[in-house]
């Protein structure tokens, strides 16, 4: 608990939820004393701000192959009651990598610019300091699904100090006036856009600066009235000769990281090593 100028309690709204432990720092986050658990709730500092985060361990903490900050979308637009998770812990397990889900509260959270500023915080101050616990800028991969894609093409456009080398974005949502005439998607395009009700703080399709845009891998679903966004951001990257790869999968949905069975999120994180192994296979070779 807090107290203000005056000495009057302040409420500690993750007090109130009792859902996260204390603070850490980032050296805590990376090389925890103690990790029986996969997953871990911590909050860190940011301008004199308790930012919530979730950790998702791999099994061998000692050799972390990539830090993942992990920008998740809405789960009342991608119809998921477990939120981020499931996919956290698999690309954790799967590529031994260190996965940050940045928590950015949504429910009261409501204004974009707040989003947009909280995680480009996060994400440069990863940047700034990850070196100084042995691991190198150039392992830090954006990741993000739904609305949370579109969240990472504002961090790309901000002025910033940082260059991310990979990203990967799950049926971005990119076209914020998307309109539709199918009764279906119709369903899916009104929960965004009552989701995002200033349009204008974040990015439009067109704004989004291409020529400064790191090798990206974008997943798309063939039922999805989002899959052209996609498909456009993966030509405009290819007209510039970014790396860029797309894969779209047929009779699939917009969300369909939320399926579990027949491991298919485990297929999905093979495409992702072998894209990011292939990045650093070229980057060898130029060299």
């Amino acid at each position: 608990m807090c107290y203000d100028k005056t000495g009057d309690k302040m409420v500690d709204e993750f007090d109130r939820e009792q859902k996260y432990k204390l603070y850490r720092s980032l050296y805590e986050v990376i090389h925890p004393t103690i990790s029986k658990k996969n997953i871990s709730n911590y909050r860190i500092v940011l301008d004199e701000k308790l930012v919530p985060i979730h950790i998702f361990y791999p099994k061998k903490i000692s050799v972390i192959n990539s830090v993942v900050i992990y920008i998740h979308g809405i789960s009342s637009i991608t119809d998921t009651k477990k939120g981020y998770s499931n996919i956290c812990k698999r690309i954790a397990l799967k590529m031994n990598s260190l996965v940050i889900g940045i928590e950015y509260n949504s429910k009261t959270n409501t204004s974009a610019k707040n989003i947009i500023d909280e995680c480009f915080n996060i994400v440069n101050y990863i940047y700034k300091n990850i070196e100084k616990y042995g691991i190198g800028k150039d392992k830090i991969i954006l990741m993000g699904d739904s609305i949370g894609a579109c969240i990472i093409e504002c961090i790309n456009n901000k002025d910033k100090k940082f260059k991310i080398n990979n990203e990967v974005l799950f049926y971005p949502v990119l076209d914020l006036n998307k309109k539709t005439d199918d009764s279906v998607f119709k369903v899916l395009v009104n929960k965004i856009n009552k989701y995002l009700k200033n349009k204008d703080e974040f990015i439009s399709l067109d704004e989004i600066d291409i020529k400064n845009h790191p090798k990206t891998l974008i997943f798309t679903a063939d039922k999805d009235p989002y899959k052209e966004d996609g498909e456009y951001l993966n030509k405009k990257l290819k007209e510039t000769k970014t790396i860029s790869s797309h894969i779209n999968y047929e009779f699939m949905t917009h969300g369909f990281l939320n399926i579990e069975e027949d491991g298919f999120n485990d297929q999905v994180i093979k495409e992702i090593n072998k894209f990011i192994k292939k990045g650093e296979k070229d980057g060898k070779e130029k060299n």
